[in-house]
């Protein structure tokens, strides 16, 4: 074998072993995520708030047969209550029945980043999954973390229990002006 057959081969495996150690590194990553890194997060009055992240079957489909295992989002200030929730395939504007739910409010730190791990997997079918924090404030605060957008769609989903009882995208409840993704991410495992 020549010097530059040498060469060439310990180039090849270590690019082999670079290209083995990057994919490795991937699986760390969320497999459902909107938001592009957290940034602050809006002011609710006080009340009882859903936001949500919905994926739909082109995000599910690939995951399907797995199991949604983690939720992750972001803190800002703590609320005076924080619920994890999973729901599942309802409308494009409504999550469907739930599927998990558990408080989380003693295990969430503010100003950080806080991992759920799901007591009960979710099945992972090709259906919308609707990944949500539940927040109740006694005062106006900011809690639920957002980057600074632009928004994707589903990335923005709220419900106001208090005040309206609807499901409307961020956007449209601020006529454009603010325009995010929730912190939200789930993670899936066989």
């Amino acid at each position: 074998m020549t010097k530059h057959h040498c060469l060439l081969m310990i180039c090849l495996v270590g690019f082999l072993l670079l290209t083995a150690a990057c994919g490795k590194d991937d699986e760390n990553l969320p497999d459902f995520q909107y938001d592009r890194g957290s940034n602050t997060a809006p002011f609710f009055e006080p009340g009882t708030y859903e936001a949500a992240a919905r994926f739909t079957p082109v995000q599910t489909g690939p995951f399907e047969g797995e199991k949604l295992t983690d939720i992750e989002f972001f803190i800002v200030n703590l609320p005076t209550s924080c619920e994890v929730k999973v729901y599942g395939q309802g409308t494009p504007t409504t999550p469907g029945d739930l599927l998990y739910s558990a408080a989380v409010t003693g295990n969430i730190s503010a100003n950080n980043w806080n991992t759920h791990t799901l007591s009960t997997p979710v099945n992972i079918t090709s259906e919308d999954l609707w990944l949500v924090v539940r927040v109740i404030h006694d005062s106006r605060t900011n809690s639920v973390g957002c980057d600074p957008g632009p928004a994707v769609s589903n990335g923005d989903w709220l419900l106001d229990e208090a005040g309206d009882g609807e499901w409307l995208t961020y956007r449209a409840r601020t006529a454009d002006v603010v325009n995010i993704n929730w912190n939200i991410r789930g993670y899936a495992a066989p």
